[in-house]
């Protein structure tokens, strides 16, 4: 007996190293690519660290493709939490300004989060921000790594060693649970799924405790420790914990009504009351503890019920007081009429309904709420998108992905088997009802919501730990241990044929379409962040798109993806209904909205015209469309770089500026034309601006699309009319864009005097502002020719300033 418990021992030991084992290996491998393709492209980012991102004007440079908007809050609330030096992060300025926007998530994960970046601050010497973007790409796999010893060694004490070696399989071969710790997609999900297992798991030996024979005292400290494992899990995540807690009251009212029906081989006496109340109580207090050390003092007395709330503890009390009584009932107990219990119950059931009674008063869906990431089934860049589960299926076909998610049902069958059975003893009854609930369940919310399939996996992770447990007096036979092994390693195999590095990471080298993608993000947000310079854009673009854009530019944004900014959301659908431009304008500037983004492959602006006015026609984004600008927007150009095998995209990007005239307005569209390389619209342009003969800023535009058109005959005559109107002083009050367009175009056709003296002049005159007021092109060609010209811009700082706008190719090649 002694060299088999040695060698079981040796078994589960073996089992949770080689596991560690795969998990550095694979968080190393995806740690390397995540590194190569965040420095696929060049930028020039330096480093600041008293800024909260460790970059200077609070940009980032680290490319998450898998994680999404959300892994882009908890990293930039991490940084902001630790430059502020607050535990808390409870508002934040970067959405819906000048106002701000109020942060619900809870706060364990970023305290997470920010204890990794602390340590990796102390030991690299990095500053804060950039240790944050590292942690990003470790948190995660140590916290898996943590919960699979934790969970493993818990198991080998209490359940035995062969239920401890099912463990590590699971945690790191259960597919899509296992995705929600990959490196480099810090998410609240697979914290609030490992306290989602310790609150089942912590049930079990609570039951063995509470069996004939057995002190009863410590089954009330595993029922306490469990409701207080699922307190914090509730205060993780509200969406998560609340439907497990249902679960498991379900679970346990048919495990004793099953109980009732089929009995047991050998009733060797009553069973005991489990401590259902203690279980209650202990989550209860955590939930309170919880929302106090989250809300308190200024922001108590809400009614976020998606987050966590006093009346989830409340309800929680009454449900362990009427599971207690109804389990009492279930298994013959005669039922008191006494007015104590009559109060009792009726409490009970108060607490209950008052927290459907708050979802429906205050239209909350509260843990109902679909999440942001909902609609995902996993944290990897090629991972399903599906609204549910058939959706799912009828999108993509019953792929291997399919398959390799539903095979782990496989060990609700021979669960529901063993409990059903009359053989099975009242303590494993139990044990498995207490699994099978929650994982029924997560079962049905899955179906609905493909993010479930994470925590239906926990669950099925407790329903296989319960049915090889090996340490109650009557536990099942060694043969049905081994079933239950292999049932598990067979659901757990696939997952981690899924998940192997090799196969995730695009081995190959190449740069998947969601990478190449993000590159590009943070290619635009980091030109943005330079051209409008200090205090920074406020933008009006889609949510996805702002929120790339705050994230890798630092900037602020009206609109985003998180359900907490509706403020945000309905003052954009008020500016793009808006049905002239005066009244959007007065928006806009009651907004401080800089720069409006329409991207090509986005239609959301549309959508939120469509929600305002009911159409987009007469719209004042469908005038946008139709490049019927007001003459207080500009466009500035910007082209994304050409990706062979990808399909091509393109942004108008839109500045705020001051009230422009009618030729200085159509001039500078002609010329974004032509920098955009859109030639047709750019002479349908310069045909207009005939209507300014007399304009040297008309003309110099008029030149330009000539130019570029080769149109010889044409632009011989305007610079005729140009030259003509010089030696009569016309550019006097020529604006400072119009001079560099003006010497552009007079250095490019050879008109070597007049291109130096305006040149010259425009250095002169050059300021920050200006310089920035430039598109990179003629950017460009100014530094090209104050060079050609000898006439270098003054001081020193306005020609870094001038390089730093200018991206890495173009700064080479001067």
């Amino acid at each position: 007996m002694k060299l088999r418990f040695r060698i079981q021992s040796l078994v589960w030991v073996a089992a949770v190293f080689a596991a560690c084992g795969i998990l550095v290996w694979g968080t190393a491998i995806r740690g390397r690519r995540i590194d190569r393709v965040t420095n696929t492209a060049k930028d020039s980012l330096a480093v600041d660290a008293a800024s909260p991102t460790g970059y200077t004007g609070g940009m980032r440079r680290l490319i998450l493709a898998a994680g999404g908007s959300e892994t882009d809050d908890w990293i930039a609330q991490t940084q902001l939490m630790l430059a502020r030096r607050e535990w808390r992060i409870r508002h934040v300025d970067d959405e819906n300004p000048p106002f701000g926007c109020n942060v619900d998530a809870a706060s364990p994960y970023r305290w997470w989060l920010g204890l990794v970046a602390w340590l990796d601050h102390r030991f690299s010497g990095r500053p804060l921000g950039l240790s944050v973007e590292r942690a990003a790409v470790l948190a995660d796999p140590i916290l898996q790594a943590l919960l699979l010893i934790a969970a493993a060694g818990f198991v080998a004490w209490r359940c035995g060693a062969i239920a401890a070696a099912l463990v590590p399989l699971a945690m790191i071969g259960l597919f899509p649970f296992a995705t929600n710790y990959l490196p480099g997609a810090p998410d609240h999900r697979g914290l609030a799924q490992g306290c989602a297992i310790a609150s089942l798991l912590l049930l079990l030996p609570g039951i063995q405790a509470a069996q004939p024979g057995a002190l009863r005292s410590p089954a009330r400290l595993w029922f306490a420790a469990a409701g207080i494992a699922g307190g914090i899990g509730l205060w993780i995540s509200v969406r998560t914990q609340v439907p497990l807690i249902a679960g498991v009251l379900a679970g346990a009212l048919v495990a004793a009504w099953v109980e009732r029906t089929r009995g047991t081989a050998a009733p060797a006496s009553p069973p005991v009351p489990l401590p259902w109340r203690t279980w209650a109580l202990g989550g209860s207090v955590t939930v309170l503890a919880g929302y106090l050390a989250e809300f308190f003092p200024g922001h108590l007395g809400g009614w976020q019920l998606e987050t966590i709330h006093p009346l989830y503890g409340l309800a929680w009390i009454g449900c362990g007081e009427l599971l207690a009584r109804g389990i009492a009932w279930i298994r013959g107990g005669k039922p008191s009429w006494a007015a104590t219990d009559l109060c009792r119950i009726a409490l009970a059931a108060v607490a209950i309904a008052a927290l459907p009674a708050a979802m429906a008063i205050a239209h909350d869906a509260g843990f109902l709420a679909a999440g942001a990431a909902s609609t995902r089934l996993a944290k990897l860049t090629d991972g399903p998108v599906a609204t549910s589960l058939l959706d799912w299926v009828i999108q993509d076909g019953v792929t291997p992905a399919v398959w390799i998610t539903l095979v782990p049902l496989i060990l609700l069958i021979p669960g529901a088997w063993m409990l059903v059975r009359r053989a099975t003893p009242t303590g494993v009854r139990m044990m498995l009802g207490l699994a099978l609930g929650p994982s029924l369940v997560a079962l049905v919310f899955a179906c609905r919501h493909l993010d479930w399939w994470g925590v239906c996996d926990a669950t099925l992770l407790v329903l296989g730990v319960a049915g090889a447990a090996a340490w109650a007096p009557a536990a099942p036979s060694p043969a049905v241990r081994w079933v239950w092994t292999s049932l598990m390693g067979l659901a757990c195999l696939p997952g981690a044929v899924q998940l192997f590095p090799a196969g995730g990471a695009a081995a190959d080298g190449r740069v998947t379409e969601a990478e190449v993608n993000e590159l590009m993000d943070r290619d635009l947000a980091h030109w943005l962040a330079r051209e409008a310079g200090p205090p920074g854009a406020m933008i009006l673009a889609p949510p996805a798109e702002t929120a790339s854009l705050r994230y890798y530019g630092g900037l602020r944004g009206l609109t985003t993806p998180d359900p907490e900014n509706r403020a945000g959301f309905i003052a954009a659908a008020r500016i793009v209904s808006a049905t002239t431009a005066e009244e959007a304008l007065e928006l806009i500037r009651r907004r401080g909205v800089t720069h409006i983004l329409i991207p090509s492959w986005d239609p959301s602006l549309d959508d939120y015209a469509r929600w305002g006015l009911g159409q987009v026609d007469g719209s004042f984004i469908e005038g946008l469309h139709r490049w019927g600008l007001p003459s207080w927007l500009q466009p500035i150009p910007y082209q994304y770089p050409t990706i062979p095998g990808l399909e091509p995209r393109s942004v108008i990007v839109l500045a705020v500026v001051e009230e422009q005239d009618d030729a200085s307005a159509m001039a500078r569209l002609a010329e974004y034309f032509v920098e955009m390389g859109q030639l047709d619209s750019a002479a349908n342009v310069a045909q207009s601006l005939r209507r300014f003969p007399a304009n040297l800023g008309a003309l110099a535009a008029r030149g330009q699309v000539e130019s570029a058109r080769d149109d010889q005959t044409a632009l011989e005559q305007t610079l005729g009319f140009l030259q003509s109107r010089l030696r009569l002083g016309g550019d006097r009050a020529l604006p400072w864009d119009r001079r560099v367009s003006l010497a552009i175009l007079l250095a490019r056709e050879k008109r070597v005097d007049e291109a130096r003296a305006q040149v010259r002049r425009c250095v002169a005159e050059a300021n920050e502002a200006r310089i920035r007021s430039l598109s990179t092109g003629t950017l460009f060609h100014l530094l090209v020719l104050s060079r050609a010209f000898d006439a270098p811009l003054s001081p020193a700082g306005l020609r870094g300033l001038a390089l730093d706008l200018l991206p890495e190719e173009l700064r080479a090649r001067l």
